[in-house]
């Protein structure tokens, strides 16, 4: 095997697990991002057990902006899971292309162009939590100004 074609396998091999490497990173902050909401939902199931009539309002909507963020951060989690996937499988088959000189190119090419296109969905889907959290914050904003107003 000469010298270019050793860069150019090199190339191609190192490519895919730079990108599993940074989708990787991307899923951890997701599963990270989406242990808050469930905790927090735990944590209004146990509150809304004692909670006062105007206590309950304001738990009821959270819980529904909570169950919305994990809705967003599962499928969020699943597109770049779906991600990673196509570009293990598309190594593998880089390594048969190379190996037993496959003409399997036109499906390298086509895993690789859905592994981005899961990387983007996966990435609107988080931004989408990233404005859904807010929502949470602006009701619990909500009742503590109402708590204050009352001089409580």
């Amino acid at each position: 095997m000469d010298k270019e074609n050793l860069i150019a396998i090199l190339q191609a091999s190192l490519t895919p697990v730079i990108l599993i490497s940074g989708v990787g990173l991307l899923l951890l902050s997701m599963v990270n991002r989406f242990a808050r909401p469930v905790d927090r939902i735990r944590y209004i199931a146990q509150e809304i057990k004692t909670a006062s009539p105007q206590d309950k309002t304001f738990y009821f909507r959270q819980l529904h902006f909570l169950y919305k963020r994990c809705f967003l951060l599962k499928h969020a989690i699943t597109f770049a899971a779906a991600s990673v996937s196509c570009v293990s499988f598309m190594i593998l088959m880089l390594f048969l292309l190379t190996t037993f000189s496959l003409s399997i190119s036109l499906f390298i090419e086509i895993l690789f162009l859905a592994a981005l296109i899961a990387l983007m969905v996966s990435l609107i889907f988080f931004v989408m939590d990233i404005q859904a959290s807010l929502k949470s914050v602006e009701i619990e904003m909500e009742r503590l100004s109402l708590y204050k107003e009352k001089g409580n």
